[in-house]
């Protein structure tokens, strides 16, 4: 009896194993799932814990599992990061986010074509290369789904179909892996290869019915070739786009690429303003919106009235958690272009018309500062490249918003990267003979030529990175003695490959925040400011007035006695007119800048002069009273008087009527009215308000009841006991 039981339950498990092989061979493609239909042959390598859920308008929910490690493909050991779509539910694929990484997908799997080429245009970063992957195209949907064999497919008459379309779709990928390649190669195009490309999307227009892939197409091809004419040719397509979501695509790429079609450009922002102030936006809808209505911005080719930053302002600041980092950083970034202008009226006041710009700029900061709380809290120092760091760390200062939790969130590993550039460049060979312990002689400044004809990747990297560090940082006037102190050593390493922009900057920045850089300064004399060096025409064919303007305040405020470097300051200022560029403060801020060394060069002076002179006469009030305070004062530290420049300077400060200037102030006005020998009543007599008892003879006077107070520096503390 039992052994008959035993005989009939072998039996039954043989059929249902037999059951269970049937039903996989009328579906090979149809995975196994478990109690929660989670596709097992997929996925079988996720833990519970890895999946994550995410809800759409349509009822539907997609899983997706991160994968843990980073695939390794073909012989270049390229990697990219993976994901793996579960979805079930009802068929219609929406848009979705991976909140964690920012990445979208469409039917479960979509890319945000814009960051993705960036991303891919600027080749390896943290340590990992972007690449498209060999198998399924992440990147490709349709009507139906996405590209992958879904096994639903099961009919002979759709396997032509189906095989149809994924041949357009493979030709479409492999020219998307062909435009990745020849970035990644970071070659010049040759006329033949433009052609080609050229050529080979014009076929591709023709077969592919899938706008983002064409978009996404083009928006690559724009870093190798002009996409204009293909514009041109999908604007009829273009104009028939009810998606605000690709709208915003579209018009990201025709900012990017500078298409200038004016008509064009009016339809897109009208449909996009339309659907932000209706608020049925994406938030990708939003972030492009704003990047490319601040690049339109600065461009002029668009008002502040035809932009609704108002409402982008109010939906990003209330929506923030919704947003991906990377959104989020893209509107950072973007939010400089929005800056007030700094025009004046005729009456020296901001015009009624800047009001608006007062506001943007208020409602500005105020959703920097939440923004900037919101990424210290979600730690993105922990997550984001360096080189995203960088650029927020950037764009605070430039828009001069200061958020103290989001720079010293974003200090250590901005640290930790200088000291990697340090101990990279101890290790390199590319820098073994310009050791920094090697001497400054006359032979090695001659032959320093070819230092600027090759700069090492490593290098070029490392030098704009910490120029745009240091500017963010000693915007504020933070000192972080560690930090600066990594960065002066990487400047000995540096400066030499460093052009003439970037090493200004850097000097001025040390500057402001009071770093001692004497060194520093005269390796650049003797190497930079040195007429017998060849090198020394080429490094300042390219400066600015600006440039020219950060190396004497550079060397002025150290207090560095050189005459041949101001000399050579005051030639390039001169030689072209450079000088005839440079606004009313930043004229007399040359003056100051030599009265701090006691240097007078009586050609600059004199340009100075006619300059401002010449402006004073269109526009009376185009000078401040504190830039009129501080001419007199310079002039009069180095005894120089221009009769007629510093009648109308008197004059300036005499229709202030002294308000809102400070004791101090004025007894230093007073002193340098009495040293140039100029009458000024009005002064005194304000004066003899303010302090009755107060002699004017100035051969036994001493102030010593309004001295500005000065605290003894700190290493001289510890010897006053």
């Amino acid at each position: 009896m039992f052994s008959n039981l035993f005989t009939k339950s072998r039996t039954l498990h043989c059929i249902h194993v037999k059951y269970i092989r049937s039903v996989r061979g009328k579906d090979k493609y149809l995975p196994l799932s478990n109690s929660n239909s989670i596709p097992l042959s997929e996925n079988e390598s996720c833990g519970g814990n890895e999946w994550k859920e995410y809800s759409s308008h349509g009822g539907e929910f997609h899983q997706v599992c991160t994968q843990s490690d980073s695939y390794t493909l073909g012989r270049g050991q390229k990697k990219l990061r993976k994901f793996k779509i579960a979805a079930h539910g009802r068929g219609n694929h929406l848009l979705h986010r991976d909140t964690k990484n920012g990445n979208f997908a469409e039917g479960g799997i979509r890319i945000d074509s814009d960051y993705i080429g960036d991303k891919l245009s600027e080749g390896v970063q943290n340590g990992e290369e972007i690449c498209p992957d060999n198998g399924a195209n992440p990147f490709l949907s349709n009507n139906g789904g996405v590209t992958e064999m879904d096994g639903s497919q099961d009919e002979e008459g759709s396997t032509s179909l189906f095989t149809q379309r994924t041949t357009e779709e493979s030709t479409s990928y492999q020219f998307l892996k062909t435009l990745y390649g020849l970035i990644g190669e970071k070659m010049d195009i040759s006329e033949e290869i433009s052609k080609d490309l050229i050529e080979k999307m014009n076929k591709i227009i023709k077969i592919e019915k899938n706008l983002k892939m064409v978009f996404l197409l083009l928006h690559t091809m724009n870093k190798l070739v002009c996409i204009h004419e293909f514009i041109g040719k999908l604007s009829s397509d273009i104009i028939n786009v009810k998606d605000s979501e690709l709208l915003s695509i579209i018009l990201r790429i025709m900012v990017n690429c500078h298409y200038k079609d004016g008509e064009l450009l009016h339809i897109l922002v009208t449909k996009l303003r339309e659907n932000i102030k209706l608020g049925t936006c994406t938030t990708l809808t939003v972030s492009n919106t704003f990047y490319s209505f601040a690049h339109l911005y600065r461009e002029n080719l668009i008002h502040m009235e035809d932009i609704p930053i108002g409402e982008m302002i109010q939906i990003i600041g209330s929506y923030h958690s919704s947003f991906s980092h990377e959104e989020l950083f893209e509107i950072i970034e973007a939010s400089p272009h929005f800056s007030i202008p700094k025009e004046k009226s005729l009456k020296g006041k901001m015009n009624q018309t800047d009001k608006p710009y007062q506001h943007v700029n208020k409602n500005l900061t105020k959703l920097l500062h939440k923004l900037g709380t919101y990424l210290v809290g979600e730690n993105i120092a922990k997550t984001t490249p360096f080189i995203q760091m960088k650029r927020i760390l950037y764009s605070y200062a430039k828009i001069k918003t200061y958020h103290e939790k989001l720079f010293l969130h974003l200090y250590p590993p901005t640290l930790k990267r200088i000291k990697g550039y340090n101990e990279d460049l101890r290790r390199s060979h590319e820098l073994g003979r310009y050791s920094r312990g090697g001497n400054d002689s006359q032979a090695s400044c001659e032959g320093s030529t070819e230092e600027l004809e090759e700069t090492p990747p490593l290098i070029s990297e490392a030098s704009q990175n910490v120029t745009d560090v240091l500017y963010a940082y000693s915007k504020f006037s933070m000192y972080i003695d560690e930090l600066y102190n990594e960065i002066l050593l990487l400047l000995q390493y540096i400066y030499k490959h460093m052009g003439c922009s970037e090493l200004s900057q850097c000097l001025i920045s040390l500057t402001k925040v009071h770093c001692n850089m004497r060194i520093l300064l005269s390796k650049i004399h003797m190497e930079r400011f040195n007429v017998q060096v060849k090198i020394y025409r080429k490094f300042f064919a390219n400066c600015t007035p600006i440039d020219l303007m950060n190396y004497l305040l550079s060397y002025s405020k150290n207090l560095y006695f050189e005459r041949d470097v101001y000399d050579i300051i005051a030639d390039l200022f001169l030689r072209e007119k450079k000088i005839n560029s440079l606004e009313g403060t930043d004229l007399i801020n040359i003056l100051h800048a030599y009265s701090k060394i006691y240097y007078m060069n009586g050609k600059v002076f004199s340009a100075v002069d006619n300059i401002l002179c010449e402006r004073l006469d269109n526009n009376s009030n185009y000078l401040s009273t504190e830039d009129a305070i501080k001419y007199l004062n310079s002039c009069a530290k180095l005894s120089y008087k221009n009769e007629k420049m510093i009648s109308r300077i008197i004059e300036i400060i005499h229709r202030s009527n002294f308000v809102n200037i400070e004791i101090f102030q004025l007894f230093k006005m007073l002193k340098s009215v009495k040293r140039l020998h100029v009458p000024f009543d009005r002064l005194e007599t304000h004066i003899r308000m303010i302090v009755p008892n107060l002699t004017f003879d100035f051969g036994t006077y001493s102030n010593h009841y309004y001295r500005a107070p000065k605290d003894l520096h700190v290493r001289r503390k510890k010897w006053v006991w």
